[in-house]
């Protein structure tokens, strides 16, 4: 009724827990699910949010925020469910020390090895990152537009920095156009419904968002926004400007930071 979107999982115990991983993300700074709720909208807006025609889903968008924001030159969030051969490389960002072991095994499920982190085990953690929603959201499309190298690199949310695709061997039969790897299945690709045409596509849709301003990019978004069909990369003056949606409005006002740290963090968005 209130034109959220669902995804139903039908018969599959691992969801849950991929779901209970992002989960415990949302607990550590509530800039996550609001670019969440923003990328989202902005994918439905676009029509490049259903893996039924060859785009993203709903968690491939969910990782793709994550990733950015784990990458950032101060890190917003951290990886709850590192590897042991990972867990010496903790960021140095976090104003406490590691913890004393690497995340353990909570659970086994249809044979993979369910471990991670919780906010409860990490409630000391405080990012030292001030950067403001408007900040964060032109830099998310300028990362994925013209920084992140999609042809030779995979989006991960477990490893630190940019990884190989060359270093995962992913399953027979995925596609790898754009691989996001998935947290829990490494060898699974939440992005293989999208093929070679639909990438051009997507990759098109990243740019044109970054060549927005916010207030634009808002307005493209909104629930009255035209269909991408027929405003696809239209020219700045003849974009409509309806007024944003009340929920998007209130999370640009929630997450604002003071001008000082504006100006402090310019450089990294």
């Amino acid at each position: 009724a209130n034109g959220g979107q669902v995804d139903f999982s039908v018969d599959n115990d691992l969801a849950v827990y991929k779901s209970r991983l992002l989960n415990e993300y949302t607990k550590f700074d509530e800039r996550y699910p609001a670019l969440v709720r923003l990328v989202k909208a902005w994918a439905s807006s676009r029509e490049i949010n259903s893996a039924q025609h060859g785009f993203f889903n709903s968690f491939g968008l969910s990782l793709l925020v994550l990733h950015y924001l784990q990458n950032l030159e101060i890190p917003i969030l951290s990886r709850l469910n590192l590897r042991d051969e990972e867990w010496d490389a903790w960021d140095q960002d976090w104003k406490v020390p590691p913890p004393p072991l690497p995340p353990g095994i909570q659970d086994t499920c249809e044979g993979v090895e369910i471990r991670h982190y919780t906010q409860h085990e990490l409630r000391g953690w405080v990012t030292q990152n001030k950067m403001s929603m408007t900040m964060l959201t032109h830099g998310f499309f300028k990362y994925f537009a013209r920084t992140f190298p999609w042809d030779t690199h995979l989006v991960s949310v477990t490893s630190p920095g940019l990884v190989p695709k060359s270093s995962t061997n992913l399953r027979s039969g995925q596609n790898s156009y754009i691989f996001i790897q998935d947290p829990l299945e490494m060898d699974d690709n939440c992005a293989r419904a999208i093929r070679r045409d639909t990438k051009k596509t997507v990759l098109a849709e990243f740019e044109r968002a970054y060549s927005l301003d916010f207030h634009e990019f808002l307005c493209s978004i909104s629930t009255h926004a035209h269909p991408r069909t027929h405003s696809h990369m239209q020219p700045k003056a003849q974009m409509q400007t309806h007024t944003p949606s009340q929920t998007l409005s209130q999370t640009q006002t929630q997450t604002q930071t003071p001008t000082q740290t504006q100006t402090q963090t310019q450089s990294q968005s």
